[in-house]
This record gives structure tokens, C-alpha cells and sequence, in this order.
């Protein structure tokens, strides 16, 4: 903005930089910060102000992937907040962000807590937009939980608000969730109308927000019912808008779910397989590049489509080396939701290789881990649903059929 005052050129500036966020614009809300942070020593009210624009400078510093001097930043700027209405509203929005950098960042207990005392705050102000979004944060707390019901109940609640109040955007996200949600639960017809619904609200409203995201998830719906071409086709359009919109974290999901993809077509002697020296070459570059953004879930992935490769090719040793990689990632909090599969075929090698000890015992790991995620489900839908996955009964399966050894050598 050009005209009127330095505090109603701030004011407005600070309204587009929140829409570029949303929209999930971050190189136009870079360029226009600086300009709008030249205006900050003439506008009025400068602890407002300051403090408004550094919640855009920690979003952006997440985006970039820095989610501890994000947190720093927002916390900072917690001190300068004031007390009327618009400070205690910008102190909520603050807080919601630093709930959000620790949940990014693994910290789900931090980010619990965080929420917590943010949806408590919402609710003393009336603000019942923000209870919306904070209850969706919780239920992705929940989900990375694996607390699967839970994250459920919280989506929902925070759908019938964003109802109430008519807030279609909003909606999308937390039917997004929803879908995603009913994915990691083996529904996947009904996580398909979740997120088909969150894609055409999002497309409709122009909201970029999780457009990649849900692709991702659609594609593994569409690799689970059977229709890997449409799987690739959503991954492509994913890669290709996560990278048009600076959206690293995304692109490497989508990559990394493309890959194994490409592995499981090699695995099952698909005639439109690709040879396994650029599938090697390729994941490399996936991995470096997750590397350098510290990314450590599609690091997981990769490692383990790396490991069934191996696997298929007889390269046992290579195999349980690269299983090894992915579970030392997985012990330090990468890949929360399917970071179990890793510990099973690390499991499944070791007993191949005649390591049955350590073997079982990451066999008997793995379904304690996903038994656990079963007994938190209440609805029998949810419980056939979770039980029907294939990969849930080969790490059951696999841990019942280690039992008779262990006795064995007993």
C-alpha cells in the first residue's frame, strides 16, 4: 500500500501478508514484509504492530523449515502483545503458532499442552472461529498419536463449528483431516470423499493452503483400491504444486510416496517398471535433498523403500542396513504414522538372516505399537476397517509366527 497514513499502510500490509499466507503465497509475503517493516518506526501503536509482524516472520521461518527460531520468534513476540481486544486476539494467534512449530517439529506433548491453554483463551474471548482451529489442532495432535478415535472426535467437533459459522476455507482443512485420518485407518472409500470434498473446497475458494497435501493422500487412496496410474498422476500434480509454491516438505512426501510406488511396481514384475539402478539414483536425490531440509519422514520412506527393494533383489545385508537407517530415524520421532512399518522389516530380516532374538523382539515391537493404535479405536467400523490393512495383519501375523521360536530357543 502507497497511501494514507504509516499505521493504516502497516495495518493493511499486515491483512495482505496474512491472505499471502493462507493461500500459501510465501515469496510474495517475503518480498512485501520488508517493505511493510520500513513503515514500522512511523506507524502508530508499535508493539501491536511489531509484534503482528513478527507472527508473519516465524510463519515464514517455518515454512523454511527453521521451526525453532520460528518458536523463538513467536515467543518473543508473546511478550509485546497488549492487553485490549485485538492484542489479546493477536496473543491467541501467537500462541496457536508456537503449538504449531512443536507439533511440525515432533513435540506432541509441548503441542498438547500448548493448544490446551490456547482453546481454553478462545473460549474465555468468544472466539469461536479460533476454538475451530485450535480443536483441529489438537485432533492432529491426536493423529500423530496414532490416537486414531480421538483425532476423529476433534476434526468433527471443529467441522460443525466451521459450519456454524460458514467458513468454507476453514472447512476444507479439517475435511482434509478428516480424510487423512480415515486413510491411516484403512476407510479409504470414505477418506476419498473426505478429501475429494476438501480439494473442490479448496480449489473453489482458490486456497492453495493443502492442495499438495491432499493430492498426496488421494493418491494413496487410489494406490490402495487398486489404481496405481491414477496414484502416480496425483503425485505428479502434487510434485508439481508443491514446487510452485515453494513448498519443500510437500514435494518430498509426494516423492518419496512416488517412489515406493515405482519400487512395489518393480517388486511385483509390473511390465511398466523402471530399472532398479535409476530407482537407486533417484532415491538418493531424495534423500539428499530431505537431508538438507531436515526432513526426516521421507528420509524414513525412502529408507524403507530402498530396504524392500533390496529385499526383492536378495541383497539381505544391503536390506536390513537400509531398515536400520529408516528405524534409527523413527526412534528419534521421525514418521510417527508409518515409521512402525520400518521397525517390522527390520524385524522380518534380522529373522531371515537367523538373528532371531533382536528380530522377534522388533517383531513383538511392532504389533504392541499397532495393537496399542487398534485398542484406542471404540467403533467396531474403525477397528474392521484398521484390521483389513494389509500391513496391519503382516505385522501381527509376523510377530504370532516369531512366538514359536522364541520358545524354540528358550
Amino acid at each position: 500500500a502507497t497511501h494514507g497514513t504509516a499505521a493504516q499502510r502497516v495495518h493493511a500490509g499486515i491483512r495482505i501478508l496474512r491472505f499471502y499466507l493462507e493461500c500459501g503465497r510465501a515469496q510474495h509475503a517475503r518480498q512485501l514484509l520488508t517493505r511493510v517493516a520500513e513503515e514500522l518506526p512511523e506507524a502508530a501503536a508499535p508493539p501491536y504492530y511489531e509484534a503482528a509482524l513478527s507472527e508473519i516472520r516465524a510463519e515464514l521461518l517455518a515454512h523454511e523449515g527453521q521451526l525453532a527460531r520460528a518458536e523463538e520468534v513467536a515467543r518473543e513476540a508473546l511478550a509485546h502483545t497488549t492487553s485490549d481486544p485485538p492484542g489479546a486476539t493477536l496473543h491467541l494467534r501467537l500462541l496457536v503458532s508456537v503449538g504449531r512449530y512443536q507439533l511440525a517439529d515432533g513435540r506432541l506433548d509441548d503441542a498438547h499442552e500448548t493448544f490446551e491453554r490456547a482453546l481454553e483463551r478462545a473460549r474465555a474471548l468468544g472466539h469461536r472461529h479460533h476454538e475451530a482451529d485450535i480443536l483441529n489442532h489438537l485432533g492432529e495432535v491426536a493423529a500423530r498419536r496414532t490416537r486414531y478415535q480421538e483425532a476423529i472426535e476433534r476434526f468433527s467437533a471443529a467441522v460443525r463449528l466451521d459450519r456454524e459459522l460458514g467458513d468454507r476455507v476453514a472447512t476444507g482443512t479439517k475435511l482434509a483431516n478428516l480424510g487423512i485420518t480415515y486413510t491411516a485407518l484403512g476407510q479409504y472409500r470414505r477418506a476419498r470423499r473426505f478429501l475429494s470434498k476438501a480439494l473442490e473446497l479448496q480449489r473453489a475458494t482458490r486456497h492453495a493452503g493443502r492442495v499438495g497435501e491432499v493430492l498426496v493422500n488421494l493418491a494413496t487412496v487410489d494406490d490402495a483400491l487398486g489404481d496405481p496410474d491414477a496414484a502416480q498422476d496425483k503425485l505428479d500434480q502434487a510434485i508439481d504444486f508443491a514446487r510452485r509454491h515453494g513448498d519443500p516438505r510437500t514435494e518430498l512426501r509426494a516423492r518419496s510416496r512416488a517412489l515406493r510406488l515405482a519400487v512395489d511396481r518393480v517388486r511385483r514384475g509390473d511390465d511398466a517398471a523402471r530399472d532398479e539402478l535409476t530407482l537407486r539414483a533417484e532415491a538418493e536425490l531424495i534423500l539428499e535433498a530431505a537431508r538438507a531440509h531436515e526432513l526426516r519422514s521421507p528420509q524414513v520412506r525412502v529408507l524403507h523403500s530402498l530396504s524392500l527393494l533390496a529385499e526383492h533383489l536378495g541383497a539381505l545385508d544391503l536390506a536390513a542396513q537400509r531398515a536400520r537407517e529408516a528405524v534409527a530415524l523413527v526412534r528419534a520421532g521421525a514418521a510417527s504414522l508409518d515409521g512402525v512399518l520400518s521397525i517390522h522389516q527390520l524385524g522380518r530380516l534380522l529373522t531371515q538372516r537367523g538373528e532371531s532374538s533382536e528380530g522377534s523382539a522388533l517383531l513383538a515391537e511392532a504389533a504392541a505399537l499397532t495393537r496399542r493404535r487398534l485398542d484406542e479405536l471404540r467403533r467396531p467400523s474403525l477397528r474392521r476397517g484398521y484390521l483389513a490393512q494389509p500391513d496391519v495383519r503382516a505385522v501381527l501375523g509376523d510377530a504370532m509366527a516369531a512366538k514359536p521360536d522364541d520358545r524354540a530357543q528358550a
